[in-house]
């Protein structure tokens, strides 16, 4: 027998499907006002309010009184956590960070599959698209990795590994960034990474479609330990260690 969900429950999911996966609603914008979101939701004013609730009490929207509803601002929020923890960017760090996501991310993406439609699916699919085109084009493609890794644990429905994802951005967004790092090992670095990036995320996408849970936690695995790899083999260079 299938388990109820109220109706705020399931209208809370689908306000966080427009600000996670579809993108809707950008932090720190405003959402439509309350009939807009009920005559589109097909639900009340009382269980609208309820979903906000839920929201707000997640940390997702926030009310500005006689303003409106808003999105938090999560990058400020992260900022502020990476600022204070790990005031100065090291490839140490980076490396952390990837045995962090090696560990859990695998398992994410598999359960994930467990929840995906066709329309998450193509979500991803043009996410991994733009990926792709920023890379050939030798575009920095941080912020569409971001997106492509958000959107597969916002798809997992578990709130934990939604929560983690800014500590996996560590390993994202500060690679160019990284102290120590001479113009020609960045260059390597960054080469590596894209190379590996094309290659991965067409076959986890082609696991989400074809619903192969196995797969995706390979392809998954492999991908995050391709580029855990190339740092480690920097740091062994850099430090004069055999390669590990």
């Amino acid at each position: 027998m299938d388990s109820f969900v109220p109706i705020s429950k399931e209208a809370a999911d689908k306000i966080r499907d427009m600000i996670f996966v579809e993108k809707r609603f950008a932090p720190g914008s405003r959402l439509p006002n309350e009939t807009e979101l009920m005559k589109e939701l097909r639900i009340s004013r009382t269980s609208l309010r309820e979903a906000i609730k839920i929201l707000i009490a997640n940390k997702i929207l926030y009310i500005k009184r006689g303003t409106g509803t808003f999105v938090c601002d999560f990058e400020d929020e992260n900022e502020s956590i990476f600022d204070e923890f790990y005031p100065a960017k090291s490839l140490q760090l980076v490396k952390n960070s990837f045995e962090l996501r090696l560990i859990l991310e695998p398992e994410m993406a598999a359960q994930s599959v467990f929840h995906i439609t066709d329309s998450n699916v193509e979500y991803i699919s043009r996410l991994e698209e733009d990926c792709s085109k920023k890379i050939l084009n030798g575009e920095n493609y941080a912020d569409e990795d971001k997106k492509f890794h958000s959107a597969i644990a916002h798809i997992s429905d578990n709130r934990i590994f939604e929560e983690l994802m800014p500590y996996f951005y560590v390993s994202i967004a500060n690679i160019e960034g990284t102290k120590n790092l001479s113009e020609s090992e960045a260059d390597f670095v960054i080469r590596e990474l894209n190379k590996n990036a094309v290659i991965y995320h067409k076959k986890i996408v082609d696991c989400f479609r074809n619903r192969d849970c196995s797969g995706v936690r390979i392809a998954m695995e492999t991908h995050i330990y391709n580029s855990l790899n190339i740092f480690n083999r920097l740091i062994a260079k850099k430090f004069k260690l055999s390669d590990l």
